[in-house]
């Protein structure tokens, strides 16, 4: 089974919503609703444990980059939001949910997202 990189790191986001340590648990709680049924069911199953296996076995540390990135990334703009930002452009913006996340604090901003267009 192929799965796109905008899916598999939102698996990961996804997956991140269920760590204990607040420290590290993903903000991004949406996540989980941009999963096609076969990722969504691995992760209502109790299996984000095999995503991190794997995503450690190929390339060691990246489930954790990916929680810290988009907790970087959300302080980012909350911190901009709060200087009075007028635009925002996210490129890569596969499956990404900040624009519905920040929604309430995004108005009357203008908010561009960049990705290729399978995605």
């Amino acid at each position: 089974m192929k799965f796109q990189t905008s899916e598999l790191v939102a698996y990961a986001r996804a997956a991140g919503c269920l760590e204990g340590d607040p420290g590290i648990r993903s903000p991004d709680y949406m996540a989980k609703d941009f999963l096609g049924p076969v990722l969504r069911f691995a992760l209502l199953s109790g299996l984000p444990w095999v995503m991190k296996w794997s995503y450690e076995k190929i390339v060691p540390g990246v489930y954790l980059y990916h929680l810290a990135r988009v907790r970087a990334f959300d302080n980012i703009l909350s911190d901009e939001l709060s200087r009075g930002i007028k635009q925002v452009v996210v490129l890569g913006a596969g499956l990404d949910s900040r624009p519905y996340r920040f929604a309430d604090r995004l108005s009357g901003v203008r908010v561009f997202e960049v990705d290729h267009p399978i995605t």
